[in-house]
């Protein structure tokens, strides 16, 4: 799942998330949320927020309440701005998401340690030569945001052949997304 700019509120996203699952967004926002829980707990699938800096605080805590009930990984995506939001010195407005937040600078090179952070959870393992691609691609243009859209897309073809994500499935994703 990635938000456009347009998803601000909590509702937004979580009309985004249930429209991207391909299942229905209408009722109440406890309704929202509760088919949300449901269709993602226990599911391994990973939600990201693209443009994150454009979330407003009940969008944050609305992505914090779904992280709390399901555990699915959450990557936010965005501008400084974002990590500003959440940061210690808000932490009376934001403090349940500071406590859970992880910040990945993209001042200089994407260490691998960042990548394996991102990729590496609920269970995901990865041979080193499929590490070393994907932290080959975070360090290129489009850093993060790249690396992590196409292991999703690897992810995506790895599962519809009922495969592990092998080098095989990273490169076919490269080829889709990447036009060098």
């Amino acid at each position: 799942y990635t938000a456009s700019p347009n998803s601000r509120s909590g509702r937004d996203v979580m009309e985004e998330i249930l429209e991207s699952m391909n299942k229905r967004a209408e009722g109440r926002n406890k309704t929202l949320e509760k088919n949300i829980i449901s269709s993602l707990k226990n599911s391994n699938r990973m939600i990201i927020i693209d443009e994150a800096h454009f979330l407003r605080l009940d969008g944050l805590e609305t992505l914090r309440r779904i992280y709390d009930a399901t555990k699915c990984p959450l990557v936010l995506v965005g501008n400084p701005k974002i990590m500003e939001a959440i940061t210690e010195k808000n932490k009376t407005v934001t403090g349940q998401f500071f406590s859970r937040a992880v910040r990945i600078a993209l001042d200089t090179k994407i260490p691998m340690e960042d990548v394996r952070g991102i990729v590496l959870q609920n269970g995901v393992s990865l041979a080193e030569e499929c590490l070393q691609e994907l932290h080959r691609i975070a360090n290129m243009i489009g850093a993060l945001r790249i690396m992590t859209k196409l292991f999703l897309f690897a992810w995506t073809i790895a599962t519809k052949k009922g495969q592990a994500i092998s080098l095989e499935h990273i490169l076919a994703a490269k080829k889709v997304i990447i036009s060098v």
